[in-house]
C-alpha cells in the first residue's frame, strides 16, 4: 500500500504523535509498504522553529525511509490559545495545497486528529484522488478541549463542532487510541462497526536498544547521588497538571526531610507552563526539583529506565477515558509508575500492576505513594517488573502496527 499520512507533529518534535507514526513506519516500511508524511515545520512544545527549517513555506526531506512534505505553519514561542489556532489553521491551509498536488500517488489517506484541521488536507485529498479517508482519533475535539476550558469561545466550538461532524461523516475508518474514546463514539451515534481501537504503545526493541545509551553528565550525577529519582518527562502544558509534583515536593520536605534529602524530582520537557513552574521552584526553593529542558529521545528513555520511579500526571478531567502516552514508555522501563489521575489511566496501571494509583491533583496520596516505594523498594523494585511484562504482552508498538497494517489492507482491498 502507498499510504498518505496528514499529520501536524513529526520527528523531530517530541509527543505522542510524532511517535505513534514513526513507530509504525518502521513495520509498515519493513512490510513492504511506502509512507508519506504530510506535516509542519517542527515547533512543538516550544513554539520556535528550529533554524535549518526557518523562513520557509515547504521543504521535501527523508526521515528514515519516510517521504516527508513540510509546509508552512503559524509558530510562536508566546504559546497562547490565538497563536495555537492559527498554527492549526495555518497548517490545514498549506497541508491542503501541498497533498492535493500528492493525491493521486496514494492508495489511502489517513489523517491523525487533533487537531481536527488536519483533516481538511485528508478529506481533500482523498475525495480528489477517489481513495478511502481514514481518521486516527488520539482524543475527542472540541469535547475535551470544552471540558477542560481550553476553548470557551461558542462560535470557535461550533465551527469546530462543524468540522468534527464533517471528519466523521467522511471517514471510511475510525481508529480511536482508548477503548472510552470509542464507547463515547458509539455514544454519539458513530456507527460501531467503523470504530477499532489501535491503542498507543512504545517499540519495546528500539526502547531497550536507546535506552542503553550514555547519558549526559549532569543526568548521570542526578541519577547516581540520589537513592530517589522520580522522573516526569513530557510536555509542560496546562493538562498535565504539573503543579502536583511541586506540591508534592514541598510536601515530603516538610513532613520527611530525610527522605527529600535524599531525593530528585527530574522534569523532561517543554511546554506553556515551565516558565510559571520554575518560577515556583524559585521561590520555594524546591531545591531538589530540576528542570532539564528538551532532551533527545534516547536520554529520555535512559533517564527513565534509570530512575527509582516515573510519574504520569493529569488535572482533574471532564472525561476518564484519556491516556498519556508517555504511560507506555513509563512500564516499558522496567520502573515503577506513580499515577496522579483518574480513569483509565488507573486502570492501566492496576491491570499491570507496575505501580501505584493517586487521584488527580491529591498531593496527599501521592506523597504516601512515594513513600510507601521508599520504604519498601523491593515492593518498587517488584512493581516495575510486573509492567514492564504486562507492556510487552499488551503494547508492544510491532503488535499494534499489525494490527493497523491489516485493518488498513482490508479497506484498500488486500
Amino acid at each position: 500500500m502507498k499510504i498518505a499520512v496528514i499529520s501536524q507533529f513529526f520527528p523531530p518534535e517530541m509527543g505522542a504523535p510524532a511517535a505513534r507514526f514513526v513507530d509504525f513506519s518502521r513495520y509498515w516500511l519493513a512490510a513492504g509498504h511506502s509512507m508519506t508524511v504530510f506535516t509542519a515545520f517542527p515547533n512543538f512544545p516550544t513554539g520556535v522553529i528550529p533554524r535549518q527549517y526557518r523562513l520557509k513555506v515547504y521543504m521535501k526531506e527523508m526521515i528514515s525511509g519516510v517521504t516527508v512534505h513540510r509546509s508552512y505553519v503559524w509558530a510562536s514561542p508566546r504559546l497562547s490559545p490565538i497563536d495555537k489556532m492559527l498554527g492549526f489553521a495555518t497548517f490545514g491551509l498549506s497541508a491542503s495545497i501541498a497533498a492535493c498536488l500528492k493525491a493521486r500517488h496514494f492508495d489511502l489517506v489517513l489523517g491523525t486528529s487533533p487537531p481536527p484541521s488536519v483533516s481538511i488536507p485528508a478529506i481533500i485529498a482523498a475525495r480528489l484522488s477517489g481513495k478511502p479517508f481514514v481518521l486516527d482519533l488520539r482524543d475527542l475535539w472540541p469535547e475535551s478541549a470544552v471540558q477542560n476550558r481550553r476553548i470557551k469561545n461558542r462560535l470557535l466550538i461550533r465551527l469546530v463542532e462543524g468540522l468534527e461532524a464533517w471528519m466523521y461523516r467522511s471517514a471510511k475508518l475510525i481508529t480511536v487510541v482508548t477503548e472510552g474514546k470509542r464507547q463515547r463514539l458509539i455514544e454519539r451515534g458513530i456507527p460501531e462497526e467503523k470504530l477499532h481501537v489501535i491503542s498507543n504503545g512504545v517499540d519495546i526493541s528500539l526502547f531497550d536498544e536507546e535506552a542503553n545509551c550514555p547519558l549526559p553528565t549532569e543526568l548521570e550525577r542526578l541519577l547516581s547521588e540520589n537513592a530517589f529519582s522520580f522522573t516526569y518527562a513530557g510536555v509542560f502544558n496546562p493538562a498535565q497538571g504539573l503543579d502536583v509534583i511541586l506540591d508534592a515536593a514541598g510536601r515530603l520536605r516538610a513532613t520527611h526531610p530525610e527522605l527529600y534529602a535524599r531525593s530528585a524530582f527530574i522534569l523532561i520537557g517543554d511546554g506553556s507552563k515551565r516558565s510559571r513552574l520554575e518560577e515556583r521552584v524559585r521561590r520555594g526553593n524546591l531545591d531538589r526539583v530540576h528542570f532539564v529542558g528538551v532532551q533527545p529521545r534516547s536520554t529520555v528513555l535512559g533517564v527513565i529506565s534509570r530512575s527509582f520511579a516515573n510519574l504520569v500526571t493529569l488535572k482533574k478531567r471532564g472525561d476518564t477515558h484519556t491516556v498519556p502516552s508517555k504511560i507506555y514508555e513509563a512500564l516499558a522501563s522496567g520502573r515503577p509508575t506513580l499515577v496522579s489521575a483518574a480513569g483509565e489511566p488507573v486502570d492501566i496501571i492496576t491491570k499491570a500492576g507496575g505501580g501505584l494509583a493517586s487521584p488527580p491533583e491529591n498531593v496527599e496520596a501521592l506523597v504516601a505513594n512515594m513513600i510507601r516505594y521508599m520504604e519498601r523498594p523491593e515492593m518498587a523494585a517488584e512493581d516495575g517488573r510486573r509492567g514492564r511484562l504486562y507492556c510487552e504482552q499488551n503494547y508492544d508498538r510491532e503488535t499494534i502496527a499489525k494490527s493497523f497494517e491489516s485493518l488498513l489492507g482490508q479497506l484498500n482491498g488486500q
